[in-house]
């Protein structure tokens, strides 16, 4: 189900077109990793594979209903198209917001 949700959110962006609609908030980044990831440990421990998170403390400005989704499709490929165990890591880069009068 989990992969079903995740897909027709990254299909809904994309038809959509543009960024408008996102909503950012400030997120802390180990929390929204975490809750992406942990719906899939049950079905990596049936294949004998764990997965790791190592998340740098950081609040990140996103949309976390849809970097969420994005996060565990990440991952549920990973299970099903990879071999052996996970390591999910993450460390935000500083990036200059863009110029929105372009």
């Amino acid at each position: 189900m989990s992969t079903f949700v995740a897909a027709v959110a990254l299909l809904d962006l994309e038809q959509l077109g543009g960024t408008e609609h996102l909503t950012r908030a400030p997120v802390d980044l180990p929390e929204l990793t975490a809750s992406a990831v942990n719906p899939h440990r049950t079905a990596a421990a049936r294949d004998h594979r764990t997965i790791t998170v190592d998340t740098a403390p950081a609040t990140v400005d996103v949309d976390a209903s849809w970097i969420r989704p994005a996060i565990g499709n990440l991952v549920d490929n990973a299970l099903r198209h990879g071999h052996g165990d996970i390591h999910h890591g993450g460390r935000p880069r500083r990036e200059p917001a863009p110029d929105r009068h372009r």
